[in-house]
């Protein structure tokens, strides 16, 4: 054994990437995190970053509003499209956050498998339109105006209450949930 050609295997291991590929594999070391970072500033969003960590706190935290906010309204506001400034505003704030989620969504690095971060963005695209996205794009398209609009009673204040029950589809922005209990269960 020479030793001035020796490999450390957990070192070759980390710093093995195949030429053709956009997967890196091994154990992530800060350092080796900090040189993915660096091929793909600004191009992808990663999961170990603290601004996705936050941005994915902050859409928990916008499921969790949305599920009163929606029983709230088919409870006891008025019927029809929005009754006040303040509903509306909340209902278009929340419904920027979901679609911008919907966007770091398709640029989210993610381990495949093997314990590899994939950087391969048709990789990605196909890994999110095959799991969530077609929740989250359900959640975010205007089902309930839609509706009001079809029965004729878009700007009528006597909208039926049944026709409430459309804001309802809303509710699957709820599938983030499942991921804090999954957290909570396992620390």
């Amino acid at each position: 054994l020479d030793y001035n050609t020796f490999e450390d295997p957990e070192v070759a291991h980390n710093d093995s990437r195949s030429p053709n590929s956009n997967t890196f594999s091994g154990v992530y070391t800060a350092e080796d995190r900090q040189r993915v970072r660096q091929m793909y500033s600004g191009k992808l969003v990663f999961p170990w970053q603290k601004s996705y960590k936050c941005w994915w706190g902050l859409t928990v935290v916008s499921a969790i509003f949305t599920l009163f906010f929606v029983t709230y309204q088919i409870g006891f506001a008025a019927a029809g499209l929005y009754t006040t400034d303040a509903a509306s505003s909340i209902e278009y704030s929340l419904l920027a956050i979901f679609v911008l989620d919907i966007m770091v969504q398709f640029n989210l690095a993610f381990y495949n498998g093997r314990d590899e971060v994939c950087c391969d963005r048709a990789q990605i695209a196909q890994r999110y339109m095959k799991g969530m996205f077609w929740m989250d794009l359900v959640g975010v398209l205007p089902f309930y105006p839609l509706a009001l609009a079809i029965a004729g009673e878009l700007h009528d204040s006597t909208t039926s209450q049944f026709l409430a029950f459309f804001r309802l589809i809303r509710l699957v922005r709820l599938h983030r949930l499942k991921d804090v209990l999954e957290f909570l269960q396992y620390t």
